[in-house]
C-alpha cells in the first residue's frame, strides 16, 4: 500500500520562442542582469555560452537554463512548485525584455511529476489498475493485465489543455542527496505526470513543429498559467488518490 503523503520528482517551467537568435548579441548582459536577479544561491559560468547560458541553486536542486529557442526552470524533490513559479517568472521578465520575444511564445508549458511510495511493483500495480484498467476490448485481445499504465490528453477550463500519465517507476537514489531528502524518495512509486500547456500555444505536446502562429505572454498571465497548472495538478492528485486506494 502506498503512502497518503507525495513528494514532487519534478517541476519544470518551460517557454519556447521564435525569433530569439538576438540572444548571440545580447548573452553578456542577459548573463548580467540575470545573475544579479537570481541572487547568491545561484552560481554559473564564468561566461555565458553561446548555444545557452545555464545557473544553478545545487542546495535547492534548481536550475535556470535560457539560450536563443527557450527558458527553461526545473527543481527536483520539492514538496511544492514555489520556488520555480518565483524564479521562473523574474527569469521570464529579463528574458522576454532582453530578447523581445514577449510576443513570440511558440510554447509555454509546466510539467508537474508526483510520486507515492509503494511497498513493491505489485502493491503500485493494483493501484493503477484500480483506475487504469483497460476496456473490455483490449480484455479480449489481450486478456486481464497484471500491470497497466495510462496516458491521456485533454483540455481544462479552456485556459490549458493537458498531458497525464499514471504509471508505476523504480528509481535509483542519489547518494549526492541530503539524508533528510533521501528518506522520502521511495525506490519504487506510483508516479502522476502532468505535463499542462497554455492555450494558443503553437507547440502541444511532444511536438517540436508549430502548428500555429506565435501568441504573447505577459508576466501576468504567465503567473497565472503557472499557479493554475499547480491548483489543477494538486486537485487531480488528490482525487486520483482516493480512487486508488
Amino acid at each position: 500500500m502506498a503512502t497518503s503523503q507525495s513528494i514532487l520528482s519534478q517541476v519544470a517551467v518551460e517557454l519556447r520562442y521564435a525569433r530569439g537568435m538576438v540572444y548571440l548579441d545580447r548573452c553578456g548582459s542577459i548573463y548580467t542582469k540575470m545573475a544579479d536577479e537570481l541572487g547568491a544561491a545561484f552560481v554559473a559560468p564564468t561566461v555565458p555560452n553561446v548555444e545557452s547560458t545555464d545557473f544553478s541553486s545545487p542546495d535547492e536542486l534548481l536550475s535556470v537554463r535560457f539560450g536563443p529557442k527557450n527558458l527553461a526552470v526545473i527543481q527536483q524533490w520539492v514538496n511544492s512548485p514555489a520556488r520555480v513559479e518565483q524564479v521562473a517568472a523574474k527569469a521570464w521578465a529579463i528574458l522576454s525584455d532582453a530578447l523581445e520575444v514577449k510576443t513570440q511564445v511558440l510554447r509555454c508549458g509546466m510539467r508537474i511529476i508526483t510520486q507515492w511510495s509503494v511497498a513493491s511493483v505489485d502493491d503500485g500495480s493494483r493501484m493503477v489498475l484500480r483506475v487504469a484498467e483497460p476496456a473490455p476490448a483490449w480484455k479480449q485481445v489481450f486478456g486481464a493485465p497484471v500491470a497497466a499504465s495510462l496516458v491521456t490528453i485533454q483540455r481544462e477550463d479552456g485556459q490549458f489543455g493537458s498531458r497525464a500519465e499514471l504509471s508505476v517507476v523504480q528509481q535509483k537514489i542519489s547518494n549526492n542527496l541530503p539524508a533528510n531528502l533521501a528518506t522520502k524518495i521511495s525506490p519504487i512509486a506510483v508516479q502522476l505526470d502532468i505535463d499542462h500547456v497554455l492555450e494558443g500555444s503553437a507547440e502541444t505536446f511532444n511536438s517540436f513543429t508549430p502548428t500555429g502562429k506565435p501568441r504573447a505572454v505577459g508576466p501576468g498571465q504567465f503567473k497565472d498559467f503557472m499557479r493554475g497548472s499547480w491548483e489543477a495538478t494538486q486537485t487531480a492528485a488528490i482525487r486520483l488518490r482516493e480512487l486508488m486506494e
